[in-house]
């Protein structure tokens, strides 16, 4: 392939992360801080991470994120302490430990998702039918793309 794509899809990327940062998530945690929510990014992809999977092997959550079981631990159980989640052991094998999304947990989530898609609906409200077009496509080709990388 050639040097000049590589060299321009790298320069985009440079790019395109931290504007999606500064532009989308720091406004966004900046608002939800406000409102004194004590849970970071990493409490909300464990979250994410369950209601994906239906349940999920706590070691699978730590190999996923690099996260040791020690620092993993303190993690998980402020969730299981604010009701979000639940712990089991597996019936077949009682050395895998498993969560799973409780009732207060899915309604959080949801909670959340209806607020990120207001506040984003919110930033981008004043672009034009078009860009609006060109957004929604481009997050789509870049994540179908993603999804590819190994």
């Amino acid at each position: 392939m050639d040097k000049q794509i590589y060299d321009e899809m790298i320069e985009n990327l440079y790019w395109a992360f931290p504007l999606l940062k500064t532009k989308l998530v720091k406004p966004f945690d900046k608002e939800e801080k406000e409102k004194e929510n004590d849970l970071t990014g990493t409490h909300m992809t464990i979250l994410f991470m369950v209601k994906e999977k239906g349940s999920i092997c706590i070691s699978e959550i730590g190999k996923h994120l690099g996260i040791c079981k020690a620092n993993l631990t303190p993690l998980v159980q402020k969730l299981i302490d604010k009701s979000y989640i639940e712990r089991f052991v597996d019936d077949k094998d009682r050395r895998y430990t498993f969560i799973k999304l409780t009732s207060v947990g899915e309604d959080f989530l949801d909670n959340k998702r209806y607020k990120v898609q207001e506040f984003l609906k919110q930033k981008v409200s004043d672009l034009s039918e078009a860009d609006l077009m060109t957004l929604s496509a481009s997050v789509a080709g870049l994540r179908e793309i993603l999804m590819k990388i190994k």
